[in-house]
């Protein structure tokens, strides 16, 4: 995420007299966005699109093969399911850094800009990189700074 203004945004956190408050003011609007951020991964789009669109026909025919097996495809919670939608995480990994990410397998597969397969895409899934501008559109952390900073510097 591009910060704009980065070099009065500095100015103002030399008025805090030491690293640790100007992260303890900065670090909650980091986490507001990166809590947008996993929301925008971790939530499914409305429905199948059909017909599906296939990568390659070998992917179309195990697909086939797949639905002769197991039916129809259903969006159920199977026990042995990574569950995308809960798997997505953030977490502090350091000061003022914060990783949104899955250990789900099979994601990349649905919501990568480099892996992503043309019938998630079609479906409506957003990449990583379709989701993280959303964020930076929608101004988030710079709302969520932007009060943090009246509020540290006002004392209160």
């Amino acid at each position: 995420m591009r910060i704009e203004g980065m070099d009065r945004f500095l100015n103002m956190l030399k008025r805090f007299e030491t690293r640790t408050r100007a992260l303890a003011v900065v670090e909650p609007a980091l986490l507001a966005a990166a809590e947008v951020l996993r929301t925008k991964l971790a939530t499914y789009p409305s429905q199948v699109h059909y017909p599906l669109v296939y990568a390659s026909e070998k992917q179309r025919r195990y697909v086939m093969a797949l639905t002769r097996k197991q039916g129809p495809y259903r969006r159920i919670v199977k026990p042995s399911s990574q569950r995308l939608k809960e798997s997505w995480t953030t977490e502090k990994v350091g000061d003022g850094r914060f990783i949104v990410g899955t250990r789900s397998l099979y994601a990349p597969y649905v919501e990568s800009a480099e892996k992503q397969q043309p019938m998630h895409k079609a479906s409506g899934w957003p990449t990583e990189k379709d989701a993280l501008e959303s964020v930076r559109r929608s101004a988030v952390f710079e709302r969520a700074l932007e009060q943090a900073m009246k509020k540290a510097l006002s004392g209160r």
